[in-house]
């Protein structure tokens, strides 16, 4: 519920923005190069890293984001779900 709240509050903000023709960039870890050096275009949708120059729409970033966050907790989540939370 909190996710989908979370979500409809971006929404509101990037259509309050066009209305207002405010352009607003989100500093995001590339997920490439690992560095909090990408800017997220709040505006256009996009993102691109500063220092590695990879760019994209902010669908690829959070699919990618996501990816990462997995390969990084894959041990923690197997044993949560596998065990329930129990040792």
């Amino acid at each position: 519920m909190q996710a989908e709240n979370d979500k409809m509050t971006w929404k509101v903000a990037k259509i309050i923005c066009q209305i207002q023709e405010i352009e607003i960039e989100v500093l995001v870890k590339c997920p490439y190069c690992e560095l909090r050096v990408a800017r997220l275009n709040l505006k256009e949708s996009l993102w691109e890293c500063d220092r590695c120059n990879k760019e994209g729409a902010e669908e690829e970033l959070l699919r990618l984001a996501q990816e990462n966050f997995f390969d990084k907790h894959q041990m923690a989540y197997w044993e949560t779900r596998n065990n329930k939370g129990v040792k």
